[in-house]
């Protein structure tokens, strides 16, 4: 089944809840997942009470501005790697979800989607694509918690978001 662009970012929305202040989060504070710095960036100006006082609709336009389209990600079919590429690049940033993607499909990875990319995409099995990218965010997510162990409080919950992705 096919997902929309409203699908997959009600679905990372979904996936991020609210207003979040972990301590232990190198985030800080999210609001369906985004930043106070990615609302500074969008805002040019804002403050915690402006990430806490954000709605769902604000972040879902924060999204498709600033993930979907700014990195071009909404260039990837089929939808369902779009979605998994989008996730990656929620959790672990734009550039580095990018790269994930390109050193799956053998392609440069210089974290910029552009002509290269995509024909390296669409020549391979999207399938295929996904799990190397799920494998990837695993290696990550473990580095991550071997290197600094105040993170593993959160190594369920993305490893979970991980094996969404795969098939």
């Amino acid at each position: 089944m096919s997902a929309t662009t409203d699908q997959i970012i009600e679905s990372i929305i979904k996936r991020e809840g609210g207003y979040v202040d972990h301590p232990n989060d190198h985030g800080h504070p999210t609001n369906f997942g985004i930043t106070l710095g990615t609302l500074v960036a969008w805002l040019c100006t804002a403050t915690l009470e402006t990430l806490k006082s954000l709605t769902a609709s604000e972040a879902a336009e924060i999204y498709r501005a600033m993930y979907l389209r700014k990195f071009q990600i909404d260039l990837i079919k089929p939808d369902e790697l779009c979605a998994h590429v989008l996730d990656c690049a929620v959790l672990h940033g734009p550039t580095r979800a990018i790269r994930w993607l390109q050193g799956a499909i053998g392609a440069e990875s210089d974290g910029i989607i552009g002509a290269e990319t995509l024909h390296a995409l669409h020549a391979r099995n999207p399938v295929a694509i996904g799990n190397l990218l799920a494998k990837a965010r695993i290696r990550h997510i473990g580095r991550l918690v071997r290197d600094d162990p105040t993170q593993a409080a959160f190594i369920v919950g993305w490893i979970d978001r991980a094996l969404l992705f795969m098939i």
